[in-house]
């Protein structure tokens, strides 16, 4: 459900494509040409309760590492926030 309320409330901004399960942490990757827009989409749908709390954006760079974006508190951002010390998540983009 969370995955389709993404999807249909990017519309032209952004598509979500895809997702990975485990280790406690629920992923959906989000493409987008406009990432300040969809991340005041993403809050603003949290905000209002209907996305789960608790959500984390990272912005993936191109050498695959993630810049923190939301909650402005967030320091670092990281896809395996569930994963015990040492263990990773495989990424598959």
């Amino acid at each position: 459900m969370t995955e389709a309320r993404i999807g249909w409330a990017c519309g032209q901004v952004c598509f979500d494509d895809g997702n990975d399960v485990g280790g406690g942490a629920y992923n959906i990757y989000v493409y987008t040409q406009d990432v300040p827009e969809t991340v005041k989409l993403l809050v603003r749908l949290e905000q209002t309760r209907r996305l789960p709390r608790g959500l984390r954006i990272g912005i993936r760079r191109t050498d695959r590492t993630y810049t923190p974006a939301y909650p402005s508190t967030l320091k670092a951002f990281d896809i395996s926030y569930g994963q015990k010390p040492g263990q990773r998540a495989a990424q598959s983009h």
